[in-house]
């Protein structure tokens, strides 16, 4: 039996097509037709999302909304519409792409369906997410949680897999577990379930990197006295919910177990987003139009009526990242954007967020630079709890409108670039806080870029360094830096002043460098400077 059919909570409240529609909003899926309504067609209940490819069978789509990504609107959806309407499906989804849809609109009124039209410019695998996010917060306007029905899920899965099932949240808090007589434990696993938190042991580390990283299965060996283990992400689409851990049973997770793992994440997703709050889903519903309106996806016009900003709203971006100094960064970005969506659901519920694979935007709707600033300087102090001092939060300077805002994308990047890898730098930062390591990094990017415009002095002088042992760089970056000072400069390297004179000479002689053009000067120590970053 799979799991599913024996984890149906008895009166559990459903979504409607009409409360689905509302939830994710009517940019990116809203009914064809006169008017732009559902009708009574919206009173049905949505239970499912499943996907649909014409040329197959039609599946079970009772109480599921269908999604048809392979039909176009102007076809003749005749015999589909009619099997979704026999079958109980209460709507079906297209994309228009700018085309008639009279009469498919027609023929599914007469059949009693929905018909439903998909954001051209949406992918489809985010429209499956989204909604399958708003399905899950139905849960949130009133209908029990379902704590129980994890811990019932865990049980499922353990018997089906033959090992003991922890269920985690990405605050590494162990949310369900299984209670099985006769499967083996070990101490990590007992601290766990008495702390209702995962112990902090060495390995994990790279145990939660290795998880995030991989799309699938993941299984570990036994290390000291943990059990070799199985374990699978809980995602919903892109977005890292938690992950569930199985304690191999003897002889290991065979390949039924394994599906029986799968089906057990793809439930635990479920359930796991119905405990998030109401703001925290419409923060997740936005990230598709704040993530186009960072990438320039749209016109101006579009972008504008897709943020809905008010005239002459003043919008502010923060972007947060992890430090990447060590390697305790790698296991920090899943649960980033999590912990974020808590805080400025609370704090900012009307600012939009999305995360990438190396950064997480939140955009302010209003209050320009200066409320982008408090919320990422407030940000960086709410995580500090959970993260310590690993979070690192860039803000963007003045946005005069949407136009502005990939612009304004870039320059957070470049700001977290830095951030991110010096310990020193600010945790909170702008651009006049970076600006001149930022240009550096521009000339370093633009060198690695174009190899024709490196010196071939300075690549000769670098490879002198190198395979002789000698350091010219730093000697001539030193008098740079000390503007052809000769005392200074032999003083910080510890040099006699002739010797150093006689380096400087003898570099500029043997490399063809020339040192007595200022441009020249500037170019040479630009070059010497970015390979120092490099090191």
């Amino acid at each position: 039996m799979p799991l599913a059919d024996r984890l149906i909570p008895d009166g559990e409240e459903s979504s409607t097509l009409d409360t689905l529609l509302a939830r994710v909003g009517p940019a990116m899926l809203h009914p064809l037709g006169e008017g732009h309504g559902s009708g009574a067609g919206g009173a049905a209940v949505v239970a499912r999302i499943v996907l649909h490819d014409p040329s197959d069978p039609l599946p079970d789509v009772a109480q599921a909304l269908l999604l048809v990504p392979a039909a176009r609107v102007d076809d003749d959806l005749e015999a589909l519409l009619a099997h979704a309407a026999e079958r109980g499906c209460p709507g079906v989804a297209v994309k228009v792409r700018g085309l008639d849809v009279e009469a498919a609109v027609e023929r599914a009124a007469r059949h009693g369906v929905v018909l439903l039209a998909v954001d051209d410019a949406a992918a489809w695998q985010h429209v499956v997410s989204v909604l399958e996010s708003a399905l899950g917060s139905s849960a949130v306007d009133g209908a029990r949680s379902a704590p129980d029905t994890l811990f019932a899920l865990a049980n499922a899965a353990a018997a089906g897999i033959g090992g003991a099932v922890a269920i985690e949240d990405l605050d590494r808090s162990v949310v369900a577990y299984s209670v099985i007589e006769g499967h083996l434990l070990d101490r990590l696993r007992e601290e766990g379930i008495l702390g209702r938190r995962v112990p902090d042991v060495a390995h994990n580390i790279e145990r939660y990197r290795a998880l995030f990283a991989a799309a699938g299965v993941v299984h570990f060996p036994e290390v000291d006295d943990a059990l070799a283990r199985t374990a699978l992400a809980v995602t919903a689409g892109t977005r890292a919910l938690g992950s569930i851990w199985v304690i191999d049973p003897p002889g290991g997770v065979s390949e039924a177990g394994e599906r029986t793992l799968r089906e057990a994440a793809s439930l635990a997703a479920l359930h796991m987003l119905r405990r998030r709050t109401n703001d925290e889903v419409r923060l997740h519903l936005r990230a598709d139009v704040v993530g186009g309106a960072l990438e320039g996806r749209w016109s101006d016009r579009e972008t504008q009526r897709r943020l809905a900003l008010s005239p002459g709203a003043r919008p502010g971006l923060v972007g947060f990242a992890a430090s990447r100094v060590g390697a305790e960064w790698l296991t920090i970005l899943p649960y980033l954007s999590h912990a974020l969506s808590r805080f400025v659901a609370t704090f900012r519920p009307d600012a939009g967020l999305v995360d990438t694979p190396s950064a997480v935007y939140v955009l302010v709707p209003d209050g320009g630079e200066k409320a982008a600033l408090r919320l990422a300087q407030q940000g960086v102090a709410a995580l500090a709890r959970s993260f310590r001092d690993q979070v690192r939060a860039g803000v963007a300077g003045a946005i005069d409108g949407v136009a502005d805002l990939v612009a304004a994308r870039r320059e957070i990047d470049e700001i977290l670039r830095e951030l991110s890898s010096d310990p020193e730098l600010p945790r909170v930062g702008r651009l006049d806080d970076v600006r001149e390591r930022v240009l550096l990094q521009r000339v370093r990017d633009e060198l690695a870029a174009d190899a024709r415009l490196l010196s071939p002095g300075i690549l000769a002088l670098l490879d002198n360094d190198e395979q002789q042992g000698t350091d010219y760089r730093r000697t001539l970056l030193v008098w740079f830096e000390e503007h052809g000072d000769v005392r200074a400069a032999a003083a910080r390297l510890g040099v006699h002043p002739n010797t150093l004179r006689y380096r400087v000479r003898r570099a500029a002689e043997q490399f063809a460098l020339p040192l007595e053009d200022p441009a020249s000067r500037l170019a040479l120590w630009l070059q010497l400077r970015t390979f120092e970053l490099q090191k």
